[in-house]
């Protein structure tokens, strides 16, 4: 942990820049995800390492978005496949059109009686899409935000066969 990359998920400007260009780069060059750690909603750091052999979907979150619903979607993969081995990050994404305006603690609550989210949240960054991410911790497909659920879905379930 003590040479792992840190991603600063609550910096404006630069330093979320350089968050969201590192999974990109990650995603393109398979670098492992669990170099990296991320803060929780209580600011506090939470290595990716923490994750290792699991499948993770990293996805960026809003509540006042055309594709909040999303959010229930989300949830019924993370109940369907929790026991596999399959975790779900979601993180706040306020950078299009101020759609996650609220504090995160309130963000949270909202996702979560509105929408049933029970997967872990985590602080603010800018971010664009799903990342789904294999046990070695390397990135292996990137989702657009309007992707269609049963292709998601299905490599889900292939990462979760490896």
């Amino acid at each position: 942990m003590k040479n792992a990359k840190k991603i600063v998920l609550v910096a404006f400007g630069s330093q979320k820049e350089k968050a969201l260009k590192a999974l990109v780069n990650a995603h393109k060059s398979n670098m492992n995800v669990y170099n990296f750690s991320v803060e929780d909603q209580y600011k506090n750091q939470v290595s990716l390492k923490d994750y290792q052999g699991k499948v993770l979907l990293i996805v960026n979150t809003a509540t006042k978005c055309g594709l909040t619903p999303q959010l229930k979607d989300l949830e019924k993969f993370y109940q369907k496949y929790q026991s596999q081995g399959f975790e779900i990050l979601g993180f706040p994404c306020n950078q299009f059109f101020k759609q996650a305006p609220e504090e995160i603690e309130e963000f949270i609550q909202v996702c979560q009686l509105n929408f049933g989210v029970s997967f872990k949240q985590f602080n603010k960054i800018n971010v664009n899409g799903k990342f789904l991410i294999n046990k070695s911790g390397e990135v292996i497909n990137r989702f657009a935000p309007r992707a269609d659920f049963s292709l998601i879905e299905r490599a889900i379930e292939e990462a979760l066969q490896k």
